[in-house]
């Protein structure tokens, strides 16, 4: 009895520990989010471990504290302006989530002329900030994200309770695949997973690491099909025991898509039949790419290959289905590629994961369509850069922390236990990353270079960097004209589409935040180089690789180091506002401008 008092003490240790772990998460995003979306007046106390927030009204002549939410800061963030008449306290212009130190007590607090109320979750902020009279979230999507925020911070607890284990140079591809704990570093919604039919039921926290795919036999006449779809997907029919049909494709599906699309009637409306085989998958980090799985070899199905499978769940807000959009671009692509100059010249460094063929649901709604589709991919693993042993790490990854105080993944697997390492690190890695990318963006393509999307080849002895792959082509930006002056040809889109950037402004700016918001600005904070106690080095490495590598006086130089500020992705105000595939931005300082050599 003894014994089972301790687990149970144990348990409820842990329970709180997490919980504690997955408030800070969900909170230090929210409030940075609040800030940079301009939803809320963020102040600094220049004491230097104080931060607020106050209603946007606040006078210009005298900024009233009554109303505050107050926040803990490591240090004074490096954006500030000065407030007029409010004696010392300075304007928070942009603050990242880790610029609020993880503590071992809670450390936000509602203050109002009739008391203090300490802040336990999303929802209240968001409550509160919305009583401040802010019509921007008036909104009849404002529920929406309280319901996303309580389903993240379920999702955060039960994360943080179970960490993966973390990887390490010898560590294998799908290690570092499932290696994720926290998801997107700044979404306040970053590990929200609902169900777009609450019939379904939520999303089951097993599927993390391994899902049952099941099999459907659909009609030809129903499906559009680009490249050889039955060729590609043959390997994996015949392991699992399938003939197709004539004039009949068979493709696997998601066993919680399978789930959804019995609730909705789509399989008989469409007369696809679910076939009695079944098959194992390794899910990557994004949950609906797949590997499938040979449970009694313990080892791949497709070797060289991944599966992309539609899932009716919003994770971190955003509806993971695949639309014909994306099951139609990425074989246009596959034509073009050779005629890009950028990618001929790194083949030696970049390794682009073609999706060589796919299916999707023929159906003039694509609400409708984006829920049965199956995009056939190349893997990471399909390549291989050097006749050495090669390790192959998810960018993300190596940004990870299981707990705030630890030092992050990439500190540990390649030993970067000196400062003059770590900046090594990463001037090698920021250097690979531009001679892989920025050429192709000069020719008017941005791939879609975010940590997830990225995979970092290595030398499993050495530790030494050869090159990366880039995958999920779906979400690539091309500015036609640029693109057609580099290559001859113009890539051929459907309507509607959101590949086509208006003009090199726009692919800049979609590329901005992908490449150095959210991939090397997530490096830097890891490395611990992004501070100025740390004379903002980190900062200084990316600038100074950008000045090698972008033509002095071209647009991309403009729009990236020459420009004061730049675009901010607003996950709020998106959600709130109900939008999904049009972007909201705000301005918000250049973070190369802490690079800049006075």
């Amino acid at each position: 009895m003894a014994n089972g008092g301790n687990l149970a003490s144990s348990n409820d240790s842990a329970q709180v520990f997490a919980t504690h772990l997955a408030v800070h998460a969900l909170l230090s995003r929210l409030v940075a989010s609040l800030i940079n979306e301009r939803l809320a007046i963020g102040i600094y106390v220049p004491n230097g471990t104080e931060g607020a927030l106050i209603p946007l009204d606040s006078s210009p002549d005298g900024y009233n504290m009554d109303k505050k939410i107050v926040f803990q800061l490591g240090e004074a963030p490096p954006h500030l302006e000065a407030l007029p008449g409010s004696g010392q306290l300075s304007r928070i212009l942009f603050l990242d989530p880790g610029d609020i130190p993880f503590t071992a007590k809670p450390q936000f607090h509602s203050f109002t002329p009739s008391g203090v109320e300490p802040i336990v979750n999303g929802p209240q902020i968001m409550q509160i900030i919305r009583a401040w009279n802010n019509s921007a979230l008036d909104t009849p999507g404002f529920d929406g994200v309280l319901v996303d925020l309580e389903d993240c911070l379920k999702n955060a607890v039960e994360a943080f309770k179970n960490p993966p284990q973390q990887p390490g140079l010898e560590s294998g591809y799908l290690e570092w695949e499932q290696g994720i704990l926290d998801g997107h570093a700044t979404h306040p919604m970053f590990l929200s997973r609902l169900p777009l039919s609450p019939a379904v039921g939520p999303f089951p926290f097993c599927q993390l690491s391994t899902v049952t795919l099941h099999f459907l036999e659909v009609p030809s006449d129903n499906l559009t099909v680009t490249g050889d779809f039955n060729a590609e997907i043959k390997l994996l029919l015949d392991a699992v025991g399938i003939n197709a049909r004539d004039g009949h494709v068979v493709f696997p599906v998601h066993e919680y898509q399978l789930k959804y699309l019995q609730s909705v009637g789509l399989l008989q409306e469409h007369a696809m039949v679910v076939l009695p085989q079944t098959c194992a998958a390794k899910p990557q980090a994004s949950i609906r790419t797949v590997t499938p799985w040979n449970t009694v070899s313990d080892s791949e199905l497709l070797p060289g290959l991944a599966i992309k499978l539609p899932i009716a769940i919003r994770k971190s807000s955003a509806l993971r289905t695949i639309s014909p959009w994306s099951t139609t671009i990425t074989h246009e692509l596959n034509s073009h590629f050779p005629r890009m100059k950028s990618l001929e010249l790194t083949k030696g460094i970049l390794h682009v994961c073609r999706e060589k063929a796919a299916v999707s649901l023929k159906c003039d709604d694509f609400d409708i369509a984006k829920h049965v589709a199956c995009i056939v991919r190349e893997d990471a693993t399909a390549h291989s850069f050097s006749s050495a042993r090669e390790g192959i790490a998810l960018s993300a990854a190596l940004t990870q922390r299981n707990h705030p105080d630890e030092e992050a993944v990439v500190v540990k697997a390649w030993h970067l236990n000196t400062r003059e390492k770590r900046v090594a690190f990463l001037e090698e890695y920021t250097e690979l990353m531009f001679k892989c990318f920025l050429g192709s963006l000069l020719e008017g393509f941005g791939f879609d270079v975010h940590g997830q999307n990225c995979i970092l080849h290595y030398e499993v002895s050495t530790g030494k960097l050869l090159g990366f792959s880039i995958r999920d082509l779906a979400d690539v930006r091309v500015h036609q004209p640029t693109f057609e002056a580099a290559t001859g040809h113009r890539v051929n889109l459907i309507p509607d589409n959101c590949n086509e950037a208006a003009d090199s402004q726009e692919l800049h700016c979609k590329t901005f935040h992908v490449l150095i918001q959210a991939h090397l600005h997530r490096l830097i904070r890891a490395l611990d180089l992004h501070s100025a106690n740390e004379g903002y080095t980190g900062w200084k490495v990316v600038r100074k690789a950008l000045e090698r590598h972008v033509p002095a006086g071209s647009d991309l130089s403009r729009d990236w180091l020459e420009a004061k500020t730049t675009h901010y992705k607003c996950f709020l105000r998106m959600k709130t506002g109900g939008l999904y595939r049009d972007n909201v931005y705000m301005d918000i300082p250049n973070l190369l401008e802490l690079g800049r050599e006075e």
